[in-house]
């Protein structure tokens, strides 16, 4: 049984392991309570990882480009970040408001807010949004799994390791910090593959609990959501993601055959935070994508 389970391909395991939790959680309902422990477990270990992955990755990331080029990186990131973003919410505006999906009511003569009071509120709530990213205590913001604080944190740590390299006197303990990071993010990789072999008993028993409290009719009544929202994900793969993958060289076939761990582990824990390790580990080791 173990030389199965450890032999058998990884996405394998977990598609055997949904289509088993399915079962198990129509026949024994709300029992399964009893092994909904095993799903929080694989929850709390992708958690456990997630800020450590983040840190060592970022600084390694940033220390290896060099100084002259972090600027122009930054740039390219972020209009990509916020260009595939623009993109992704108007697809999934047509496609909502295309099939009547989402609370129109509101658009409609819902409950009336000021327009004052909606500015003060974004106005608020950016405010807080941009001082969340300056920590005051940047052990406390690991201790309470803040990312924002975290990521600023090693990103100037990275970009001042970087710096240091390239300065002749500084440059051998430089060189030392930046090897120790690179083998914290082994380590940390190493890891999440311990992680992933036990994937599949963890979405075995997410999927058996969440069928089993809320019954089979609870994907019957989310039919038609579930569906628009997978049909404004295919456009948003097909126009978007595949035109700029062939711009890339790369084919989308290969691609998402490579990316598929980091696709169905999202899919079942429902958590981008709890998939970043998996997501980093395929882009590194499967993808090619280099640290920098």
């Amino acid at each position: 049984m173990f030389r199965w389970y450890f032999r058998t391909n990884l996405l394998t395991r977990i598609l055997i392991a949904l289509i088993l939790g399915v079962f198990l959680g129509m026949i024994l309902g709300e029992n399964t309570i009893h092994i909904k422990i095993f799903g929080d477990i694989f929850l709390r270990l992708l958690n456990m990882i997630v800020l450590p992955i983040i840190a060592f990755s970022l600084i390694v990331g940033a220390a290896s480009v060099s100084p002259k080029k972090l600027g122009s990186i930054g740039i390219k990131v972020f209009l990509f970040y916020v260009l595939i973003t623009l993109l992704a919410v108007i697809i999934g505006l047509v496609v909502s408001l295309g099939f009547h999906i989402g609370g129109l009511e509101y658009l409609n003569g819902g409950p009336s807010i000021s327009s004052s009071k909606t500015i003060e509120v974004n106005q608020a709530s950016f405010i807080d949004t941009l001082l969340q990213v300056f920590p005051t205590n940047i052990f406390k913001s690991f201790a309470e799994g803040q990312v924002l604080p975290v990521i600023f944190f090693s990103l100037l740590v990275g970009i001042a390791l970087s710096i240091l390299k390239e300065n002749s006197s500084k440059r051998d303990e430089a060189l030392l910090l930046f090897n120790i990071f690179n083998a914290f993010v082994e380590i940390i990789y190493k890891i999440v593959e311990w992680i992933l072999e036990y994937a599949p008993i963890g979405v075995f028993a997410l999927i058996a609990y969440t069928v089993g409290s809320q019954g089979a009719g609870v994907l019957k009544n989310l039919l038609v959501i579930i569906s628009v929202m997978y049909l404004a994900l295919i456009l948003l793969v097909i126009l978007i993601y595949a035109p700029l993958l062939y711009y890339a060289k790369c084919s989308p076939f290969k691609f998402f055959s490579k990316a598929k761990e980091a696709i169905i582990t999202a899919f079942v824990t429902r958590s981008s935070s709890g998939t970043l390790p998996i997501s980093m580990d395929v882009a590194e080791r499967k993808l090619g994508v280099s640290k920098s």
